[in-house]
């Protein structure tokens, strides 16, 4: 499965189901990710504008969330679910400013489209999936996971925030949220 696939054949395999979740690594260099059922669908990297100081890019972004919306049938049905942005001491305050203000429109998209939404704190999923603030094992596990699926790549290495972004939606589908 393709990164940036397109779900043009969602509807006519019989993959339009009930329930969907449109899971965020919030950071700026973030991920999102679609499951409806148990299968996921696609991911991708959260859009940004800029090149020095890149910044999330709202409007793509909105659009973004409105599509994967769209192959979810009913809104009740939708569940926003993003990792909690929180000030940590090795992140410097821009980190934590940007991650808090991503989280918000995350936030506000969900009070806009009237779906649920709901935050984890990152040590309460990563506890839940084996894993630590090691990039790289969220990297491998996502990819044990799901090994069809074409995980982007970075500037160096595996695209890492698509990565949890995929692993929080699997951790949201685990517990039944």
């Amino acid at each position: 499965m393709s990164r940036t696939a397109t779900l043009s054949g969602v509807r006519s395999v019989g993959w339009m189901m009930s329930k969907g979740i449109i899971s965020f690594d919030p950071g700026v260099k973030g991920g999102m990710a679609l499951f409806i059922g148990d299968k996921l669908i696609m991911a991708q990297k959260l859009p940004t504008i800029g090149s020095k100081k890149p910044q999330i890019d709202t409007r793509t972004l909105i659009a973004n969330i409105r599509e994967y919306m769209s192959y979810i049938e009913k809104k009740e049905d939708v569940l926003l679910f993003s990792e909690k942005a929180q000030a940590r001491p090795m992140n410097g305050a821009t980190s934590a400013f940007t991650s808090g203000k991503n989280f918000a429109i995350f936030e506000t998209m969900a009070i806009i489209e009237q779906v649920r939404y709901m935050d984890v704190p990152p040590q309460t999923w990563k506890k839940a999936m084996k894993l630590s603030d090691d990039k790289e094992l969220s990297i491998k596990l996502c990819q044990q996971l799901f090994p069809r699926f074409d995980l982007p790549k970075g500037t160096k290495h595996y695209h890492d925030g698509v990565a949890e972004a995929i692993l929080l939606g699997e951790y949201a589908r685990r517990e039944g949220y």
